[in-house]
Parts: C-alpha cells; structure tokens; sequence
C-alpha cells in the first residue's frame, strides 16, 4: 500500500494498540492490497481467500482526545451498522489494522465494481431501477435514523445482477475540510459554509448548536446529486449560496437550481423534477427519504414533500441510547417541478 496517506488517515501507535482491543478488528488483516482507480482511500484485497473492498477511514482531530472521540465515532457506527440486514447496504465485515500499516481500515466482502464503471460496461442498464436501489437502502438507513453522509456514484456498487447497494458510511460527524473539497460536487450547501448557512436562520440550522454535521437533508442532496451522476455520467457542479445577495430565508427560497441541457436530454421529465426537489437549496423543501424512494418507483404519481410521521415526534433510539429529537412536520405542499 502506498505510505502517501496524510497523517489524518495514519494511526499511533497507541490508536493501534487501542483499536486492536476492538472486538469488530480482524486477527489477520487483507494481503495483496491495490488501489482504486477511482478513489484513493478505497483498496481491494485478500482475506480468508476471498477478495474484500478495504477502505482506509479519515481520523479527524488534532489533539490526542479529538482523535480518541473520531475513532470511537467510527466504531460506534460500525457496530450499528453491522446490525443492520438489508440488501441495498454493503456488508461490513469488520476493520483491520497493524504496526505495518496503520490504518483504520473497515473491511466487506462485496464486488468491485461501482455504479458508474458498471455503466461504462452496460450503457443500457436500468438507470431509474439503479435510482430505485439507492433510495430503498437510503430509506433503509434513514428509518434506522442512520446519516449515510457518503453518497456518491463511487460509493455505490453494484452485484452481477445489476442491483446497486451503498458504500459504507462516512466516518465522520461533521465533514472535514478535506471531504468537503474532495466531494464538493454532492455535498449540500448547508454543510460547505456552515456558519454563513446557520446566519439566514433557516429551520433547524438557526441556532448555534449546527455545527455543519450530516443530516437526513444532507443525505437525500446527495443522492439526488448521485441520481444526475448516473444519468449523465458526470456529476452535476457543486452548488454553492451566493451569501452575499442571500440573507434571509425568504432570500433563499427564490434561489432554484435550473437544470442543464444534458440532464432534460438524458432524463425522463418526472424523474428530473424529482431529483431537482432533492437538490434544493433549503433543507426542508427536500423529500424525506421514503417520499424519494416513492418519486423514484412510481416517477408518475403526484409528489408531496413532508417530514415522516415517524420521525416527526422525540423517539428512543435504543442503539444509541440516547434521546433523538427529529424536526416537526413541515407544511405538505403539492407541486410537479417541471
């Protein structure tokens, strides 16, 4: 492997030692690790004769404590995570790391090939259906009140049937400056300037307790921005609030983000309309994820954005076990964006 990793992906020694009392970490870590093309934290390997996906985790933090509170953030998600059973999620096996290599390295048993390198192979596959697969482990994930944060068209990939499950989840809470340059083109803007965004006073991002984390609303941005991905073969620009004429709520809520010509040429009308509604600029006017996956399986029938009931009230999240306080019901509105 490559000893080019900054220091935010190399552990101590100590991080080592402390990460090997981890009941998730493997006894005999990958051999014959190789890079992928398409992203520089992702390898491919060996391990117990089978090929796994490997990849290495950012630890966020300067000091000792910083890194200490991102490592154990990683494995609490990983053990969530792992309790999870649905087929559009990849499977995570567990993590690896040693002296030699250290790194935090979360390992699954899945295929190598992503969604767009699948596309390049087969032009004529089911892009809607890829849509459908994306949404449904989304849902999945969301009803769990699981932040994916990691949404991207080379962090889905695709079995030999064709059906698409997402990568593995995001290791950090809040996006470090390196996510946020690296991954800008799927990143919502609510999270690329988080101190400007929280100054319009916009729902739940209003008062100094937002510190730029993942969101449900997060979320569904980039899967949306991943759906224009799949269609297009590229991702869209990233999308950015021109704070300096934007500085109220209302100022936001006129900005709309017009779709290129490639996006009407390549994708169904309904289906763009539906993805464009996931890429708004206020977080609120985004579909849940159940919605989303509805506009994706049924593209024809009347969309309608509205927080879940389900997630519309304080409810116990036993895993965590902590309290989780979810936004109230936004007001239902009916409209066909294109």
């Amino acid at each position: 492997m490559p000893d080019t990793l900054s220091d935010a992906y190399s552990l101590t020694m100590d991080e080592v030692g402390y990460l090997k009392k981890s009941r998730a970490v493997l006894p005999v870590p990958p051999s014959d690790l190789s890079q992928n093309r398409n992203d520089q934290k992702v390898y491919f390997g060996k391990h117990n004769g089978s090929v796994v996906r490997v990849r290495a985790m950012l630890i966020k933090g300067a000091s000792n404590r910083d890194r200490q509170k991102s490592i154990n953030t990683i494995l609490e998600k990983l053990q969530r995570w792992r309790r999870l059973k649905a087929p559009n999620l990849i499977s995570i096996y567990g993590v690896a790391t040693n002296s030699e290599e250290p790194l935090f390295q979360v390992v699954s048993y899945c295929p190598s090939t992503t969604i767009m390198e699948y596309l390049q192979i087969h032009p004529d596959h089911d892009k809607l259906k890829s849509c459908v697969d994306i949404a449904t482990g989304l849902d999945y994930l969301h009803r769990q009140s699981f932040v994916h944060g990691a949404i991207r068209g080379s962090n889905v990939l695709v079995r030999e049937d064709g059906t698409c499950f997402l990568g593995e989840f995001a290791p950090e809470v809040i996006p470090a400056q390196e996510t946020l340059t690296h991954f800008a083109n799927w990143t919502a803007p609510e999270l690329m300037d988080h101190e400007a965004f929280r100054k319009i006073r916009v729902d739940n991002y209003r008062d100094n307790d937002y510190k730029g984390e993942y969101k449900l609303e997060s979320d569904i941005f980039a899967m949306g921005c991943t759906a224009l991905e799949i269609y297009t073969g590229m991702p869209p620009e990233p999308l950015s609030i021109p704070y300096a004429s934007v500085k109220s709520v209302v100022d936001l809520m006129d900005l709309k983000r017009e779709p290129v010509s490639k996006e009407q040429e390549l994708i169904p009308h309904r289906v763009l309309g539906a993805i464009l509604t996931m890429i708004d600029y206020v977080p609120a006017r985004r579909p849940h994820s159940g919605h989303a996956l509805t506009w994706f399986t049924k593209p024809d029938t009347p969309r309608i954005t509205a927080a879940p009931p389900v997630l519309a009230k304080r409810i116990y999240d036993a895993e965590a076990s902590q309290l989780v306080k979810f936004p109230s019901l936004h007001v239902v509105v009916l409209f066909d964006a294109l």
